[in-house]
């Protein structure tokens, strides 16, 4: 798995071959699967130092592997989508724009209804509902985040206010960069 992902990462361009490769992998045992869990955390770790190419070419391979159903975005649940830094932030918006525009439309609904149905899977889910809301739903057609997303229980009050306190200090981090 760790040479399948490092292979991947070092392209010039992304090759889906090692997408097929992991999917292969992955549907062949159990602990093939919790060790690109694994290697996932790992890469994420190291997402500030990398360069641009490895950064693209690991968002895509993930965001193939969960189109695919080989893994479930829970995967994410250590991830904490309100405090994600600017390497971060473009490793998840290519994950997830690559996800919704080239996965069918058919299992997006899937990929993201089965963490909107888990109650342990919540503040993933409310993460996730956030960095969609604000990072992604600009590039897709108006609403179409909060049709996603529609099953999902609407967030509290409190978590309105958390999150337009997030929203400012993002605005502002992204504003000092520029």
């Amino acid at each position: 798995v760790r040479v399948v992902m490092d292979c991947c990462a070092q392209e010039k361009q992304f090759n889906p071959f090692y997408a097929y490769v992991l999917q292969r992998f992955v549907a062949h045992g159990k602990n093939t699967r919790s060790a690109v869990v694994q290697r996932f955390g790992d890469c994420f770790q190291t997402l500030s130092e990398s360069e641009q190419r490895r950064l693209t070419n690991i968002a895509l391979l993930m965001s193939h592997v969960i189109a695919k159903g080989v893994l479930s975005l829970s995967m994410f649940k250590a991830v904490g989508f309100e405090s994600l830094d600017g390497r971060s932030l473009e490793f998840f918006r290519v994950l997830f724009l690559n996800l919704l525009l080239d996965a069918e439309p058919s299992s997006i609904g899937t990929i993201f209804g089965r963490i909107a149905s888990q109650r342990d899977l919540e503040s993933l889910s409310d993460g996730l509902t956030l960095f969609l809301y604000l990072f992604i739903n600009r590039e897709l057609r108006p609403r179409f985040v909060e049709e996603l997303l529609a099953r999902r229980r609407p967030i509290e009050k409190t978590r309105n206010q958390e999150a337009e306190a997030w929203l400012t200090r993002q605005e502002l981090e992204l504003k000092g960069r520029t």
